[in-house]
Protein backbone atom coordinates (compact mmCIF):
# COMPACT_ATOMS: atom_id res chain seq x y z
CA UNK A 1 0.00 0.00 0.00
CA UNK A 2 1.18 3.54 -0.72
CA UNK A 3 1.88 6.12 1.99
CA UNK A 4 0.10 9.43 2.57
CA UNK A 5 1.85 12.57 3.75
CA UNK A 6 -0.08 15.70 4.78
CA UNK A 7 2.80 18.01 3.79
CA UNK A 8 1.82 17.52 0.12
CA UNK A 9 -1.64 18.99 0.67
CA UNK A 10 -0.26 22.54 0.78
CA UNK A 11 1.81 22.22 -2.44
CA UNK A 12 0.64 23.81 -5.68
CA UNK A 13 0.05 21.75 -8.78
CA UNK A 14 2.80 22.20 -11.38
CA UNK A 15 1.64 23.64 -14.69
CA UNK A 16 3.32 23.43 -18.09
CA UNK A 17 5.56 20.45 -17.38
CA UNK A 18 8.65 20.08 -15.26
CA UNK A 19 11.37 20.77 -17.85
CA UNK A 20 12.68 24.16 -18.94
CA UNK A 21 11.20 24.50 -22.43
CA UNK A 22 12.03 28.08 -23.43
CA UNK A 23 15.33 29.76 -24.29
CA UNK A 24 16.31 32.37 -21.74
CA UNK A 25 18.41 33.57 -18.83
CA UNK A 26 17.83 31.39 -15.77
CA UNK A 27 18.99 31.63 -12.18
CA UNK A 28 19.35 27.96 -11.21
CA UNK A 29 20.50 25.75 -8.39
CA UNK A 30 22.72 22.81 -9.31
CA UNK A 31 21.20 19.62 -7.93
CA UNK A 32 23.75 17.21 -9.38
CA UNK A 33 27.14 17.36 -11.10
CA UNK A 34 28.88 14.21 -12.32
CA UNK A 35 31.80 13.22 -14.49
CA UNK A 36 30.94 10.82 -17.30
CA UNK A 37 33.70 8.82 -18.99
CA UNK A 38 33.21 6.81 -22.15
CA UNK A 39 34.00 3.12 -22.05
CA UNK A 40 34.84 3.11 -25.79
CA UNK A 41 37.06 6.17 -26.11
CA UNK A 42 38.73 8.92 -24.11
CA UNK A 43 35.64 11.19 -24.17
CA UNK A 44 34.64 12.81 -20.88
CA UNK A 45 31.89 15.19 -19.93
CA UNK A 46 30.65 17.15 -16.96
CA UNK A 47 26.93 16.43 -16.62
CA UNK A 48 25.01 19.04 -14.67
CA UNK A 49 21.39 18.79 -13.55
CA UNK A 50 19.76 21.99 -12.29
CA UNK A 51 16.45 23.58 -11.36
CA UNK A 52 15.22 27.09 -12.16
CA UNK A 53 14.80 29.07 -8.94
CA UNK A 54 11.59 30.75 -10.15
CA UNK A 55 9.62 27.83 -11.63
CA UNK A 56 11.58 24.83 -10.26
CA UNK A 57 11.66 23.47 -13.82
CA UNK A 58 14.70 21.32 -14.52
CA UNK A 59 17.28 21.06 -17.27
CA UNK A 60 20.62 19.37 -17.75
CA UNK A 61 23.84 19.92 -19.63
CA UNK A 62 26.37 17.44 -20.96
CA UNK A 63 29.57 19.49 -21.30
CA UNK A 64 32.02 17.30 -23.20
CA UNK A 65 35.41 18.69 -22.25
CA UNK A 66 37.45 15.84 -23.79
CA UNK A 67 36.92 14.41 -27.26
CA UNK A 68 37.27 10.77 -28.32
CA UNK A 69 41.04 11.15 -28.62
CA UNK A 70 41.33 12.64 -25.11
CA UNK A 71 42.12 16.15 -26.31
CA UNK A 72 40.42 19.12 -24.67
CA UNK A 73 37.33 20.57 -26.32
CA UNK A 74 38.07 24.25 -25.92
CA UNK A 75 34.58 25.77 -25.80
CA UNK A 76 33.44 23.43 -23.01
CA UNK A 77 36.73 23.84 -21.14
CA UNK A 78 35.90 27.55 -21.29
CA UNK A 79 32.41 26.88 -19.85
CA UNK A 80 33.69 24.69 -16.99
CA UNK A 81 36.37 27.28 -16.16
CA UNK A 82 33.76 30.07 -16.06
CA UNK A 83 31.47 27.94 -13.88
CA UNK A 84 34.20 27.21 -11.31
CA UNK A 85 35.35 30.85 -11.31
CA UNK A 86 31.86 32.31 -10.83
CA UNK A 87 31.10 29.83 -8.04
CA UNK A 88 34.53 30.44 -6.50
CA UNK A 89 35.19 26.72 -6.08
CA UNK A 90 37.93 24.27 -6.98
CA UNK A 91 35.97 21.25 -8.26
CA UNK A 92 37.25 17.79 -7.46
CA UNK A 93 35.92 14.34 -8.28
CA UNK A 94 34.94 12.40 -5.14
CA UNK A 95 36.25 9.25 -6.89
CA UNK A 96 32.64 8.25 -7.55
CA UNK A 97 32.24 10.75 -10.38
CA UNK A 98 30.39 13.34 -8.28
CA UNK A 99 31.56 16.96 -8.22
CA UNK A 100 30.23 17.98 -4.82
CA UNK A 101 31.72 21.50 -5.00
CA UNK A 102 28.99 22.41 -7.55
CA UNK A 103 26.07 20.77 -5.72
CA UNK A 104 23.48 23.14 -4.23
CA UNK A 105 25.26 26.19 -5.71
CA UNK A 106 23.32 28.94 -7.47
CA UNK A 107 24.47 30.07 -10.93
CA UNK A 108 22.99 31.92 -13.89
CA UNK A 109 22.78 30.22 -17.29
CA UNK A 110 22.14 31.58 -20.77
CA UNK A 111 20.28 28.65 -22.32
CA UNK A 112 18.98 27.90 -25.82
CA UNK A 113 16.29 25.20 -25.87
CA UNK A 114 15.36 23.14 -28.94
CA UNK A 115 13.29 20.02 -29.61
CA UNK A 116 15.29 17.10 -31.03
CA UNK A 117 14.38 13.67 -32.36
CA UNK A 118 15.73 10.86 -30.18
CA UNK A 119 17.02 7.44 -31.21
CA UNK A 120 13.90 5.79 -29.71
CA UNK A 121 11.61 7.69 -32.10
CA UNK A 122 10.46 10.17 -29.48
CA UNK A 123 11.40 13.78 -28.94
CA UNK A 124 13.37 15.46 -26.19
CA UNK A 125 14.84 18.81 -25.29
CA UNK A 126 18.31 19.86 -26.33
CA UNK A 127 19.87 22.44 -24.03
CA UNK A 128 22.66 24.51 -25.55
CA UNK A 129 24.67 26.50 -23.02
CA UNK A 130 25.63 29.97 -24.21
CA UNK A 131 27.40 30.86 -20.97
CA UNK A 132 27.22 31.37 -17.22
CA UNK A 133 26.72 34.51 -15.13
CA UNK A 134 26.65 35.44 -11.45
CA UNK A 135 22.94 35.56 -10.52
CA UNK A 136 23.44 38.30 -7.89
CA UNK A 137 25.47 40.75 -9.99
CA UNK A 138 24.51 39.54 -13.52
CA UNK A 139 28.24 39.59 -14.37
CA UNK A 140 29.89 37.04 -16.67
CA UNK A 141 33.34 35.67 -15.75
CA UNK A 142 35.13 38.24 -17.95
CA UNK A 143 33.04 41.14 -16.64
CA UNK A 144 33.70 40.06 -13.06
CA UNK A 145 37.43 39.49 -13.51
CA UNK A 146 37.96 42.80 -15.36
CA UNK A 147 35.57 44.92 -13.26
CA UNK A 148 33.34 45.63 -16.27
CA UNK A 149 29.63 46.51 -16.14
CA UNK A 150 27.06 43.72 -16.62
CA UNK A 151 26.25 44.17 -20.31
CA UNK A 152 26.14 40.60 -21.62
CA UNK A 153 23.19 39.63 -19.40
CA UNK A 154 21.11 42.50 -20.84
CA UNK A 155 22.01 41.47 -24.40
CA UNK A 156 20.79 37.93 -23.73
CA UNK A 157 17.58 39.20 -22.09
CA UNK A 158 16.94 41.21 -25.26
CA UNK A 159 17.82 38.23 -27.49
CA UNK A 160 15.45 35.88 -25.63
CA UNK A 161 12.58 38.33 -24.98
CA UNK A 162 10.40 36.85 -27.75
CA UNK A 163 11.45 33.22 -27.25
CA UNK A 164 8.55 30.80 -27.37
CA UNK A 165 7.98 27.68 -25.34
CA UNK A 166 9.04 24.53 -27.17
CA UNK A 167 6.30 21.91 -27.33
CA UNK A 168 7.31 18.32 -27.93
CA UNK A 169 5.43 16.09 -30.34
CA UNK A 170 2.54 14.59 -28.37
CA UNK A 171 3.06 11.24 -30.15
CA UNK A 172 6.51 11.13 -28.61
CA UNK A 173 7.38 8.26 -26.30
CA UNK A 174 9.02 8.98 -22.95
CA UNK A 175 11.37 11.87 -23.68
CA UNK A 176 13.42 12.20 -20.53
CA UNK A 177 14.63 9.79 -17.93
CA UNK A 178 15.03 10.45 -14.25
CA UNK A 179 17.05 7.25 -14.00
CA UNK A 180 20.55 8.44 -14.81
CA UNK A 181 18.80 11.70 -15.73
CA UNK A 182 21.34 12.78 -18.30
CA UNK A 183 19.82 11.53 -21.56
CA UNK A 184 22.50 11.36 -24.21
CA UNK A 185 21.57 10.99 -27.84
CA UNK A 186 24.16 9.06 -29.88
CA UNK A 187 24.71 12.18 -32.02
CA UNK A 188 25.73 14.13 -28.90
CA UNK A 189 28.76 11.97 -28.14
CA UNK A 190 31.97 13.21 -29.81
CA UNK A 191 33.31 9.73 -30.71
Amino acid sequence: MFNLDKKYISENVETGGTTINKSGCYDVVISEAKIWKSENSKSESLNIKFNDLTTNKKAWLNLFYKGRNGQDIEFNTRHTTHLAYLLNVNPEDDNGGNINAFKDKTIGVFLVVKAVDLDNGGQGYDFSLQGFYDPRTRLTAKEKSENLPAEIYNKFVERFKDAEEIELNSNSSKNTSDEGFFPVNNDDIPF
